[in-house]
């Protein structure tokens, strides 16, 4: 593909990914982004913010010991000029918090973290009514994961293939099997779970990545995309809305980027033990 089929590419996602967000933007609801330090939620501020040059638009940034990907998440908010909620979490208001993932059937630790991060962030800003954004399910759309890439090297040489042939292929199925599995209601997808928490709590949840138009995404060749570093993505939005530098996000999940996920865990052993549990035992306790 070369650079002009590139940047048609290019064009195409963001366009789609306009008009996917203008089917909501443009409603008198209150408009809420959950915001990270990434590169998938700068995104979808981004092109809020250029449908909407001047209406309201709130976000909001969970912070926790590092201090990091919210200091990232508050140059976005100063830069598009959103009412930037940021909502400090501790380990021991989320182990206090424990009964919030009842009847989630969760058996993972981190969905436990999450869930319990993402309501106490969300119910700080009232949204109900609201109409929120989030950017889940962007490494899904783009193939951002490693374990889908295990052993492609010689995968490829047994199967005749560049390495790179293979990754895109690969890339395709993984996006094609979550996104099955998503509209099936699968509670283990990116995105279901911060969707039942939007709407337990009155607003109306907007998964931009999950939307089918988008699925030809996931067939831009690996080397084009360059899913880990998000390149195809930043380079768009740089060239398009002249954001510079700015695209540059620093890339880090929920339990990385607050920095307390280690704590969080240790805590939920000492807890596991003190009822003869393994860790995974209790979670699945918690979430039944």
């Amino acid at each position: 593909m070369d650079q002009t089929a590139i940047v048609a590419m290019q064009d195409r996602f963001l366009d789609d990914m306009e008009a996917i967000l203008a089917e909501t933007a443009s409603t008198a609801r209150k408009r809420v982004v959950m915001l990270s330090g990434g590169s998938d939620s700068f995104l979808v501020v981004a092109v809020l913010r250029h449908l909407l040059a001047d209406a309201p638009l709130h976000t909001v940034t969970i912070r926790g010991d590092d201090p990091r990907d919210a200091e990232g998440a508050d140059a976005v908010a100063a830069h598009f000029r959103t009412a930037h909620v940021v909502r400090q979490v501790t380990v021991d208001e989320i182990v206090a918090h424990l009964d919030l993932v009842r009847g989630t059937g969760y058996r993972k630790t981190t969905k436990v973290f999450s869930h319990i991060c993402y309501q106490l962030a969300l119910a700080s800003c009232d949204i109900a009514g609201a109409t929120v954004y989030a950017g889940h399910a962007g490494d899904v759309l783009q193939g951002n994961s490693d374990k889908i890439y295990a052993d492609v090297e010689a995968s490829a040489e047994a199967q005749g293939l560049s390495p790179d042939d293979l990754r895109t292929r690969l890339k395709a199925e993984y996006y094609d099997r979550s996104q099955a599995a998503f509209f099936a209601g699968a509670g283990d997808q990116a995105g279901r779970h911060i969707a039942s928490i939007v709407e337990g709590l009155g607003g109306e949840i907007v998964l931009p990545y999950r939307d089918p138009r988008l699925a030809y995404v996931s067939r831009i060749p690996y080397e084009v995309l360059r899913p880990a570093q998000k390149r195809f993505v930043k380079d768009a939005l740089r060239r398009r809305y002249g954001l510079g530098d700015l695209v540059e996000r620093r890339r880090a999940s929920i339990q990385e980027g607050t920095g307390i996920y280690d704590s969080f865990k240790a805590r939920l052993e000492e807890l596991a033990r003190t009822q003869g549990l393994s860790r995974r035992e209790l979670v699945a306790r918690l979430s039944a």
